[in-house]
């Protein structure tokens, strides 16, 4: 049976399968901590730093491959897709280094 889809489904389904893929894991570890170092932690309570820095680093992820993802359509599904994973995986690198950096304020 052949499915038929559209262009910018195609692109997201490209995405989302890559999140598996050794190339963007090292890529979203990149981008997660360019944002750990962005931001001064005296300023946020941990769960507004972490929403901070997972969003932030979404909106990079996604617009790093722009050239695949042209469509708005599906596109706040992908950043919840990408919230989600990169919570799932990177939460406690995010909060040791929330409390290590804390303890400096």
């Amino acid at each position: 049976m052949k499915y038929i889809i559209s262009e910018s489904q195609k692109n997201f389904l490209y995405l989302i399968r890559r999140l598996d893929d050794l190339e963007m894991v090292h890529h979203m570890v990149e981008i997660i901590n360019e944002g750990l170092d962005m931001f001064d932690v005296c300023n946020y309570s941990f769960e507004d730093y972490l929403d901070m820095i997972l969003k932030g680093s979404v909106n990079t992820l996604i617009y790093s491959y722009e050239d695949n993802f042209k469509g708005k359509q599906g596109i706040e599904l992908l950043k919840t897709l990408i919230y989600d994973t990169m919570k799932e995986r990177y939460f406690k690198d995010i909060q040791e280094k929330f409390y290590e950096k804390k303890e400096e304020c």
